[in-house]
């Protein structure tokens, strides 16, 4: 028997201590990182859903040229608080109508759709723009992530919190157990 252990007393207080650890750091690693994956996927699929729309209203604005209606429909998907770029192009490339927030990256290029844009602010999506079944253009549509991170903030801060809670009463109930 090793001395520093002492009796069974000491080792069930010794193992039930690591078991209570265990299921804090458990609680402060797992949980809001399972929330923030789930929060990204939420946000992906807002985005392609604002980007589909936007791109199904677009598509006879843009097959027949005109600018007002181009203007209304990005009007309309610029009304959500997080969209902060819609760029629409031709089907030469030419960029017809863009809409970027002040605070939003200016993007030289986007190419293809569905990544983070490399200042990480922006979630950025694309699509071709279809009628009937022409393309007639394609849309680029960029999503703020802050609401995102600030989420995933205060998830982290909570699972900090009601880790530490778990930590402390947990290792105090096992003390006050052991010494009985």
């Amino acid at each position: 028997m090793t001395p520093w252990l002492g009796g069974i007393r000491r080792k069930l207080a010794i193992s039930f201590s690591l078991l209570v650890s265990a299921f804090a750091v458990f609680m402060v690693v797992f949980f809001p990182n399972r929330l923030e994956q789930q929060a990204r996927s939420a946000l992906i699929a807002r985005a392609e859903a604002v980007r589909d729309m936007t791109a199904y209203s677009l598509s006879a604005g843009l097959y027949f040229g005109d600018s007002s209606a181009i203007r209304e429909v990005l009007d309309g998907a610029a009304r959500d608080a997080d969209v902060t770029l819609l760029e629409v192009r031709d089907l030469a490339g030419r960029l017809t109508t863009i809409r970027r927030d002040a605070g939003a990256m200016a993007h030289d290029t986007i190419v293809g759709g569905g990544y983070v844009a490399p200042d990480g602010a922006t979630y950025i999506t694309s699509t071709l723009v279809l009628h009937g079944t022409t393309q007639v253009g394609t849309l680029h549509l960029g999503l703020s992530l802050a609401a995102l991170r600030k989420d995933v903030r205060a998830g982290r801060q909570l699972g900090l919190i009601v880790g530490a809670l778990i930590l402390i009463i947990g290792l105090a109930l096992v003390y006050t157990v052991s010494t009985l």
